[in-house]
């Protein structure tokens, strides 16, 4: 995303970690069996509820300065997003999108 958006190649290619989710031979590289827990975490997450990040949760961390109520909440969403995006990526049958649009 970002990286269609720089013009300078030296400082786009830093935004080139992971090959497109359609570069299917790029994602056919990864192991099998490494390519199959990806699957399995996503699909174990599938059926899990994420807490919501209310404005107010932001809000209580800019009154009090505790961030730790509001990063517990949005690392646990960063994860599962991270794990849905992955299994997404190889498996590519649109089974997650529904998880990686919704976080």
């Amino acid at each position: 995303m970002f990286g269609e958006l720089i013009q300078d190649a030296e400082l786009r290619s830093l935004f080139d970690l992971y090959p497109a989710a359609s570069d299917r031979k790029a994602w056919e590289r990864i192991p099998k069996d490494y390519r199959r827990r990806l699957k399995e975490e996503g699909e174990k997450q599938l059926g899990c509820d994420l807490s919501p990040i209310y404005a107010t949760d932001f809000m209580e961390f800019c009154r009090t300065g505790n961030r730790s109520h509001y990063e517990a909440k949005l690392f646990v969403r960063r994860t599962a997003l991270n794990t849905f995006v992955l299994a997404e990526c190889v498996d590519y049958k649109g089974r997650f999108m529904d998880k990686i649009i919704d976080l």
